[in-house]
C-alpha cells in the first residue's frame, strides 16, 4: 500500500487534470462532492499513477462501482491514451 502522502498527491493530480469536474458522460458537476476513483485497483504502481484515476461525483462514483467491468470498457474507449499508457507500463 502506498503512503497517505503519495495517495494525496495522486488525488490532487487527478483532480487538477480533470479540472475538479465529474468525468462521467454529460455530467458537469463540480465542487466538494467529488472523488478520484481508481479504475484498475490500487495495487502496486496503479495506486499512484494518475492515468489510473478519474474524477467522479458521488452519484456516478456509486453507479460505476456496481458495473465496473462495463465502465472499464467505456474508460478504454473514452481515454485510449491513458489506457494505452497503463497497458504499456504493464499495469493492466
Amino acid at each position: 500500500m502506498k503512503s497517505k502522502a503519495a495517495l494525496k498527491r495522486w488525488h490532487a493530480a487527478v483532480r487538477d487534470r480533470d479540472d475538479s469536474t465529474c468525468q462521467y458522460p454529460d455530467c458537469k458537476v463540480q465542487g466538494e462532492h467529488l472523488a478520484a476513483h481508481h479504475m484498475y485497483g490500487r495495487l502496486g504502481d496503479l495506486a499512484t499513477d494518475p492515468d489510473n484515476g478519474l474524477y467522479l461525483c458521488d452519484r456516478h462514483h456509486c453507479l460505476i462501482e456496481g458495473s465496473l467491468t462495463a465502465f472499464r470498457d467505456w474508460f478504454r474507449e473514452m481515454y485510449p491514451d491513458r489506457w494505452k499508457r497503463l497497458k504499456s507500463k504493464g499495469l493492466i
